[in-house]
């Protein structure tokens, strides 16, 4: 699965998850920067991709998934939307049978419901 990085994001979210091995493009690399969400949306089913983007009202999509990412610092944002692809199952080729790693992205999964981690909110 492809991930697209929506233009209101930083281009430089796109080059470092791609030089991680995520298979990524920017929203300007096949689109034009002020294409319409929904033509987006239509881009994103053909292509099997999810979405990182900062807009909240972006339309929900059939089979797309969007992951929201809030105005964080350009390191923090980069960790965070790692973050999240792991806790969806979207790897870098290379992970995508490892073991460890399934293990870990299925505890960033059950986190939320583990009372240690309410006990340090």
């Amino acid at each position: 699965m492809k991930a697209l990085i929506d233009i209101n994001l930083p281009k430089r979210l796109s080059e470092r998850l791609k030089n991680m091995g995520f298979d990524v493009v920017y929203l300007s690399e096949v689109l034009s920067p002020d294409t319409k969400d929904e033509i987006i949306a239509a881009w994103m089913e053909k292509n099997d991709a999810l979405i990182l983007t900062r807009d909240k009202r972006f339309p929900a999509t059939e089979g797309g998934k969007k992951i929201i990412l809030a105005r964080l610092s350009p390191e923090r944002l980069t960790n965070e939307a790692v973050l999240k692809l792991i806790i969806l199952g979207y790897l870098p080729e290379e992970f995508e049978d490892s073991a460890e790693i399934n293990v870990f992205a299925s505890f960033l999964r059950n986190r939320k419901k583990d009372p240690f981690f309410d006990a340090l909110k």
